[in-house]
């Protein structure tokens, strides 16, 4: 097949192919997880408030207003946090 003709062409076997085969998995660990990255708690916030947990979809909220950096999505997470209304 032309993944086992890759395989050799490269000289890598398909055991090291845990960044070729999952690049996202790189990306979430050093994005997702990283601290000061403002749209886990957003993510979060809009799940609670889904489930209708408002009091903790505010906190959220309000923790990712303070990782935010752009106005736009200031004032997106503002919005979602007035209508909440708490």
């Amino acid at each position: 097949s032309s993944r086992r003709r890759w395989w050799r062409s490269t000289g890598r076997s398909p055991s090291d192919s845990a960044t070729v085969r999952r690049p996202g998995w790189t990306l979430w660990q050093t994005s997702w997880g990283r601290p000061g990255y403002h749209l886990l708690p957003a993510v979060r916030a809009d799940l609670l408030r889904r489930a209708g947990r408002n009091e903790e979809a505010a906190a959220a909220y309000a923790e990712a207003l303070t990782l935010v950096r752009t106005a736009a999505e200031r004032r997106f997470l503002e919005r979602r946090l007035r209508e909440i209304g708490t």
